[in-house]
This record gives C-alpha cells, sequence and structure tokens, in this order.
C-alpha cells in the first residue's frame, strides 16, 4: 500500500470512519486496519514499560484510560476524571503502563479470572474456551494519551508485547 494511501485511510480512520470498517469487505479490512498502525515502527525512545505498581501510576493509567473511552465515545466524562472498574481492584488484575520520559503515555489490563470472572463475559459464552483448558485471560483497558496518537504504534505495539 503507498503510503498516500495509508495517510489517508488514517486520516479517514482518525475522523471517525473507524465504524465504517466493519462495513468493508472482508478482504479489506485487514488492509485498512494494517494502515491504521505502523508495525514496523521502532518503539519511542525512552519507552519504559512497566506493572504500575504505585498509586500515581494507577491513577495516571486510569485519567488517560477515561480520556480516550470519553474521546471515542464509550463512556460520559465521569467527575473523578478516570475510569476504573471493579475488576482493577481484584488482585487477578494486573494494570500495566507505559512510560516515556517518566510520563505515563499508555496503559492496558490484563484480567486473569477471578471472583467475577471476566470482564467479556457480559456479551460473550466462556463455556468453550475454559473447557478447552490452559490459562487464559482478558485483555482489557487499552489506551494510548493523545500526545502519542500521532504515532501510536511506538507505544501500543510494544505494550502490547511487554511480558511483565
Amino acid at each position: 500500500m503507498t503510503n498516500l494511501l495509508r495517510k489517508t485511510l488514517g486520516r479517514a480512520l482518525d475522523a471517525g470512519g473507524h465504524r465504517l470498517v466493519t462495513l468493508a469487505p472482508r478482504s479489506a479490512r485487514y488492509m485498512i486496519s494494517q494502515s491504521m498502525f505502523d508495525c514496523d515502527a521502532p518503539a519511542h525512545p525512552g519507552l519504559e514499560l512497566k506493572i504500575a505498581d504505585s498509586v500515581d501510576e494507577l491513577e495516571a493509567c486510569f485519567r488517560i484510560l477515561h480520556d480516550a473511552y470519553v474521546a471515542a465515545g464509550f463512556m460520559h466524562p465521569h467527575p473523578s476524571g478516570l475510569r476504573v472498574t471493579v475488576y482493577h481492584t481484584l488482585p487477578t488484575t494486573t494494570t500495566l503502563c507505559a512510560k516515556v520520559d517518566g510520563v505515563v503515555v499508555g496503559t492496558v489490563s490484563i484480567v486473569r479470572d477471578g471472583a467475577f470472572g471476566y470482564p467479556m463475559q457480559s456479551a460473550f459464552e466462556l463455556g468453550p474456551v475454559r473447557a478447552s483448558g490452559g490459562q487464559i485471560a482478558e485483555i482489557s483497558a487499552l489506551a494510548i494519551h493523545r500526545s502519542q496518537r500521532a504515532a501510536p504504534a511506538r507505544v501500543l505495539l510494544p505494550l502490547m508485547k511487554f511480558r511483565p
């Protein structure tokens, strides 16, 4: 795909066209979704990936998550400016943070089976998945700070590959 086409698709998706991707023919979805990220982009210089282990880091993660969810229309603004779910309070959930120059710029949570199961259980039947055995986890609450969205793959891809 040419760089011009990639940029044009990227701008259209940024303008809200991401909802149209689901209407595209299956053969075109991969090309469209691939245009959203430069998968060969190097990690952001100064990027640090870690488990959020302080109140300040967790608060920064939940603030980025709130702002991203509000911007995407997934939720209305909350007076606290934070997006925290009951799953975040469980010991079976691990919140990761991506920091650039000491500032949290991205987050993702790994939810393992616990007292409340998985967030996706409200929409999907997980019986067959559980019956297959092995360890399963839900990757949830992914957000990148708007300052990094010009080249999100430089934070997003390393964050998704990180092994604590």
